[in-house]
């Protein structure tokens, strides 16, 4: 293993901030793609059994993956700020996800604004959906 490469992106996670640094160290020590993490769900985490399910991956695949214990509680805390911001989306009539036609078929809209279907990233800025006039988060 190349050491000088480790040296270089422990230094590169270190001068990063917040949400950033959150997500180059979940890509870094889980193997996850870029995209992959950026759409991740709430429900696809376990963090009581350190891992992490990939939907739709490359190839449209499936796969479960490693959660970095040292990366629990900074998700953790990170966790709860996005139940708050998904809270507040709800009273104001926001909070509701895209979710996949056969699941929103199947479950309904109002599966769409349950806690587990949020992004863990989500944008800071929701907008209105076209079609529907909803309120979002896009990933």
């Amino acid at each position: 293993m190349n050491f000088l490469f480790c040296d270089e992106t422990q230094r590169g996670l270190q001068v990063m901030r917040g949400p950033t640094r959150l997500i180059a160290s979940l890509i870094y020590g889980s193997g996850m793609r870029v995209m992959e993490c950026c759409t991740l769900r709430v429900k696809d985490v376990d963090l009581s059994r350190g891992e992490i399910v990939i939907r739709s991956g490359k190839g449209q695949k499936d796969r479960v993956t490693v959660l970095p214990r040292r990366l629990l509680p900074a998700l953790r805390v990170h966790l709860e700020r996005m139940a708050a911001q998904h809270a507040a989306d709800a009273t104001t009539g926001g909070g509701c996800l895209a979710l996949p036609d056969a699941l929103r078929r199947k479950l309904g809209d109002r599966a769409a604004r349950g806690w587990p279907w949020p992004r863990i990233f989500p944008t800071t800025r929701s907008f209105r959906a076209a079609g529907t006039g909803k309120c979002r988060r896009h990933h």
